[in-house]
């Protein structure tokens, strides 16, 4: 979602959660978990790539 540029918060919204369970078919963390715990990581690897 950050490489895409979709804001994190968009996954409180209960339909695109929804969606993205669905077609993922994996539970979504909640977006503040998902920034403490993965955002240094795909900020690191996207600079990795450059």
């Amino acid at each position: 979602m950050a490489q895409s540029n979709i804001s994190w918060n968009k996954l409180e919204q209960p339909a695109f959660r929804k969606f993205l369970e669905k077609y993922c078919n994996r539970h979504i963390p909640n977006e503040s978990t998902l920034r403490r715990n993965y955002l240094k990581k795909c900020y690191k690897n996207h600079r990795k790539g450059d």
